[in-house]
């Protein structure tokens, strides 16, 4: 493969959405223009602010909606996608990751490439960092919520987090995870790209089981209704709804860095 071949088939692996670049945009337009952090905190106990593309990306996402439609009530905080992206942007990584798959054939791609730019990849993210307005906005709307945290994807168990500054390094664990090798060919193999999707983050108190007591038939009998099929539905030690999932799921991980 040519280094001009090379190029073009890389920058088609990391080909942006035209409606997640615009999202980025508009959050990278807000701290640019001066909005205070309180302006760009993000509610807690809510999914409505999330675009519906955001929505889109996992089965979950879609049933709290629904659930918080039908007024149930939730008791977690949904980082919107565009908090990746303009991760994404603010350090050029976009090119920068590119790099480090040079040789790479998205349609037969070489595991040995893959496997040996792991680390760096997982160097360049840990690396990487957020504007502190944008931090800022993430610690207050973090507050209120029982510790320790949780901080996951959406249809995974995630990892604990003890204080806001751990649930942020976890959150960048969320995205520095798409460059596993795992990851990036499985992402491969289903999408013929090495760029990411921008994802919602998750962050919530940890789960004290499946919703128990005099309640938890009125919750389960709630939320089935509501979606009209049965799940398994989590709550935090006050009660309020934050995971809803098909099957169980491994509990929550210890952070590392």
């Amino acid at each position: 493969m040519s280094p001009q071949h090379q190029r073009h088939v890389l920058h088609a692996m990391f080909r942006l959405c035209p409606v997640a670049f615009r999202r980025a945009w508009l959050t990278r337009q807000a701290l640019d223009s001066g909005m205070s952090s309180r302006a760009l905190v993000f509610p807690s106990g809510s999914v409505e602010h999330l675009p519906a593309t955001d929505l889109a990306t996992h089965q979950e996402l879609a049933d709290l909606a629904r659930l918080e439609g039908a007024g149930v009530r939730l008791g977690l905080v949904a980082l919107p996608g565009a908090i990746e992206e303009a991760f994404y942007r603010l350090n050029n990584l976009p090119w920068r990751l590119a790099s480090l798959y040079q040789g790479l054939d998205p349609l037969d791609p070489d595991e040995d490439i893959v496997e040996e730019a792991e680390s760096a990849a997982a160097r360049l993210l840990s690396e990487s960092y957020l504007l502190d307005d944008l931090i800022d906005g993430i610690y207050a709307s973090l507050t209120g919520l029982p510790e320790p945290l949780v901080v996951r994807r959406a249809g995974t168990a995630g990892v604990e987090a003890n204080g806001a500054r751990a649930a942020l390094l976890a959150v960048k664990r969320c995205f520095r995870d798409d460059w596993s090798a795992s990851a990036v060919l499985d992402r491969l193999a289903v999408t013929t790209r090495l760029g990411v999707e921008a994802r919602p983050v998750l962050v919530h108190g940890v789960p004290v089981g499946a919703a128990r007591g005099a309640d938890a038939a009125d919750i389960a009998a709630e939320v089935s209704a509501v979606l009209d099929r049965r799940v398994k539905v989590m709550v935090d030690e006050r009660g309020a709804i934050v995971r809803v999932t098909e099957a169980d799921l491994a509990p929550p991980r210890a952070a590392t860095s």
